[in-house]
């Protein structure tokens, strides 16, 4: 004879698994996109320790790192990109010379509806030579770019840029 827990006989409800399925579409929507080039990887660095708060809130980050060996990196990109609402585009020389983030990134996330698209400046570079970054207000306002602040600012310039997006999916969904 077993002599466990209690099984019941109770059926489950349906509404457990709706519930269910209805979390995990907002946990979904609750992810942001970080687009850089590797050689920016310092800045994405200090950028991602401040987003790192909004884990606390369900909205995760997704970088690149998130690809394990193996994986097909192409797919797993474009399968970000369209799970994401927010993408954070780290802005920089190196950035604008990536083939790979001008030609299949961007056109990809400038496809995307309701979203929310917040280009960091991280150096002088063409930015307004893109069309999906120059029609947006970028941070740090007035197109300065963070290589000409003082680093003690960064603090309230990623600052406001989580709030900007806690506010996005608190207000926007």
């Amino acid at each position: 004879m077993f002599e466990g827990p209690e099984w019941s006989n109770t059926p489950v409800s349906n509404t457990d698994s709706v519930n269910n399925k209805e979390k995990t579409i907002i946990e979904e929507k609750k992810q942001i996109f970080l687009s850089y080039s590797h050689q920016d990887t310092q800045m994405k660095d200090k950028i991602i320790t401040h987003l790192n708060a909004l884990k606390y809130h369900g909205i995760n980050c997704w970088i690149d790192d998130n690809i394990r060996l193996g994986e097909k990196w192409n797919n797993k990109i474009e399968v970000a990109i369209n799970k994401s609402q927010v993408f954070i585009l780290l802005v920089s020389k190196k950035f604008l010379s990536s083939d790979f983030i001008r030609d299949r990134e961007l056109p990809e996330i400038k496809k995307r509806k309701n979203t929310l698209i917040i280009p960091v400046l991280l150096n002088d570079c063409s930015w307004d030579l893109i069309e999906c970054i120059e029609e947006r207000q970028m941070i740090p306002k007035n197109a300065i770019p963070l290589s000409s602040i003082n680093e003690h600012e960064y603090d309230k310039i990623f600052g406001g840029l989580v709030k900007r997006v806690s506010d996005h999916y608190k207000n926007d969904f």
